[in-house]
Order: C-alpha cells, then structure tokens, then sequence
C-alpha cells in the first residue's frame, strides 16, 4: 500500500480536495466565481473512485465504502456541522490517518465526496 505511486496518487488526491473546498470557501471573497456544479461533480466521481481504490488496496473490495461514507457524512450534518465543514473534516481526518489509515482513510475520502456533492446541490439551486 505504501507503493511510491499509490502514495503520491494519495497526495494529490488530498491536495486536490483542499483546493476544490477551498475554491468553494475563498473564491467570493476574491471577486472569483466558485467552481460549477458540473466540476464540482466531476470531482465527487474521482474522488469516490479513489476511496473505492484505497479500500481495495486495504484487502476490502467488498466494503461499500460510498455508504459508509455517507453515514459518516450523514452523522456530521446531523450534528449541525455544514456541508463545508463536513467536506474539509473528511479531508483532513484522511490525510492525518495517511493510507497506513486503509478502509478508515477512504471513508473520510468518500465522506468528502458526499459533502462536495451537497455543495455541487446547493450552487445549482443557487443558479436556478
């Protein structure tokens, strides 16, 4: 699992959704547009692949790591976390357990799929 390439793939894939919430979070602040909900869903279908990947790479290919993740995403809202916030603690709570995380790590990444897919919703209901 700690293969050089699975290991940089994982990097990327953080970085990548730090940016992605980040551009939701900061770009009105800076006069930009916010990312569209066509990317914004574009990016929940990689991000859900990597999750699905980090499981099996775990020796968990049966898991259905989209619903544990949307049960963890689940249990936040409930909490009266937002979407955003949701979104960056999958994200930072996969790239504090790393891949050493395995099966915990790809839920936290599918969780963060479920939040920017919420955030994909609420712009488009926004722009109509």
């Amino acid at each position: 699992m700690s293969h050089p390439a699975n290991l940089q793939a994982f990097e990327t894939c953080i970085t990548a959704a730090l940016q992605i919430l980040a551009a939701v979070k900061y770009a009105p602040m800076f006069s930009e547009a916010r990312p569209s909900p066509e990317l914004l869903l574009e990016y929940v279908e990689a991000l859900e692949r990597q999750a699905r990947e980090i499981a099996l790479l775990d020796g968990n290919a049966g898991v259905d790591i989209l619903a544990l993740g949307q049960d963890w995403y689940a249990r936040l809202r409930g909490s009266g976390v937002s979407a955003l916030m949701a979104g960056f603690e999958g994200v930072h709570a996969a790239a504090y357990l790393g891949l050493a995380g395995g099966t915990t790590s790809a839920m936290m990444l599918a969780a963060t799929a479920c939040a920017v897919r919420s955030l994909a919703e609420e712009q488009g209901r926004l722009l109509n």
